[in-house]
């Protein structure tokens, strides 16, 4: 092997027990090898350049010189081009902004905020932009870094940038002016922790509502299951699903003592029917009066 190796750890800020927080080791080829890095980060390209960046403002502030920095620098170089990928690093991907702006508008008092943060996700996960929502933009490289990685931060800025302005304009008026200077990952948080808890009332609303529905004796089976289907429906545009089996169960637990003969030949014959089935049988029975007076 020849040469000798770099020396970096003057210039790392060190940790716990004297040795350096992140390993850095410069063979002889002058190749640095950031350990710690490469086996936690790799999975994450976004991440990953991120602490790239990390590792060349510690060597700036602990005064590394200039043969340290192009090692590095051309290491990071090197790295940024194999791990290049499409949806990150490069055009950015094609996003049909129309599609999710003619979707409904969240409203000021976050009415429908479940619904309109479905529609976020969608959008942002149809053009690999999840990541926005995780972490905000953060500070632009110092000039020092590679012309590389000041491009994926610009490229990056812009995505945020895109982002924002969509959210934005997908807000009614009071909630724009509210939220116009704040990033993707700031305006998301917000919203959700001011309107979250409007949506887990509703949803918990909705719920007791479908639970508790009970038909009156006497009164019309098809007005009770326009009732019973509206709860349900109601849950299912809040995303939660009510699974087929325990919404017979519950219609059939809606009933008055009156139809005590059609659950019982109901539950002994084993059908196996959907809720508008069931609807239909019930308005059969009690249009050929098979019911019983209580």
């Amino acid at each position: 092997m020849g040469g000798h190796p770099t020396d970096l750890a003057p210039y790392i800020k060190r940790g716990g027990g004297g040795r350096p927080p992140y390993p850095l080791i410069a063979p002889s080829s002058g190749r640095l090898s950031l350990h710690h890095t490469l086996l936690r980060l790799r999975r994450s390209p976004a991440v990953f350049f991120l602490h790239l960046h990390h590792h060349v403002v510690v060597l700036l502030e602990f005064g590394g010189d200039l043969p340290h920095l192009r090692c590095l620098l051309e290491w990071e170089r090197k790295e940024l081009h194999r791990h290049r990928t499409r949806d990150q690093i490069m055009a950015p991907p094609s996003i049909n902004f129309n599609q999710f702006l003619e979707k409904e508008k969240l409203k000021g008092n976050g009415s429908n905020f479940t619904d309109w943060f479905r529609h976020v996700r969608i959008f942002l996960t149809g053009g690999s932009l999840q990541y926005v929502l995780d972490a905000p933009l953060g500070p632009p490289p110092p000039p020092a870094v590679s012309e590389d990685i000041k491009n994926v931060y610009e490229t990056r800025a812009t995505r945020y940038s895109e982002v924002q302005c969509a959210i934005l304009c997908s807000l009614e008026a009071e909630l724009q002016k509210r939220f116009e200077h704040h990033d993707p990952c700031e305006m998301m948080r917000e919203l959700k922790l001011i309107f979250e808890t409007h949506a887990a009332v509703e949803s918990y609303e909705a719920s007791k509502q479908f639970f508790s529905c009970m038909m009156e004796e006497g009164s019309s089976v098809s007005e009770h299951m326009f009732a019973m289907s509206g709860h349900a429906k109601k849950l299912s545009d809040m995303g939660m699903m009510i699974p087929n089996q325990l919404g017979i169960h519950r219609v059939l637990q809606s009933l008055p003592p009156s139809y005590k003969n059609f659950v019982m030949n109901y539950n002994m014959q084993n059908m196996n029917k959907d809720l508008p089935e069931l609807f239909s049988m019930l308005k059969s029975a009690e249009s050929l009066d098979l019911v019983q007076a209580a």
